[in-house]
């Protein structure tokens, strides 16, 4: 069994409105031949926050982690990362980056 990361785990979200939330979503192929499991999506602060699918992607399907930013009062960038666990043999620890710019 092995799942590969075969899409980006950057995502740059550029210059942001301070009244709005910023939301992506990170794109992954399960390149194994069983079932991947997402045990956990975890952002490192407060001010974001992932969701993760909640049934197992089977041998060459798609599935995506998606992460919310909260809005910040103040302007300023924003870089967090989420650490995803998985049941993958050889990447079962991903770190995703968010990162962007509030006016």
């Amino acid at each position: 069994r092995s799942q590969h990361w075969t899409h980006p785990t950057i995502w740059n979200h550029g210059t942001l409105n301070r009244s709005t939330a910023a939301c992506c979503y990170f794109k992954f192929v399960n390149t194994g031949d069983a079932p991947l499991l997402i045990h956990r999506a975890s952002a490192a602060c407060g001010c974001a926050y992932a969701t993760p699918p909640i049934n197992p992607i089977p041998p060459g399907g798609t599935g995506y982690i998606f992460v919310y930013y909260r809005k910040k009062d103040v302007a300023g960038s924003i870089k967090t990362t989420v650490r995803v666990l998985s049941n993958a043999l050889h990447q079962d620890k991903v770190m995703l980056t968010v990162r962007g710019c509030y006016l």
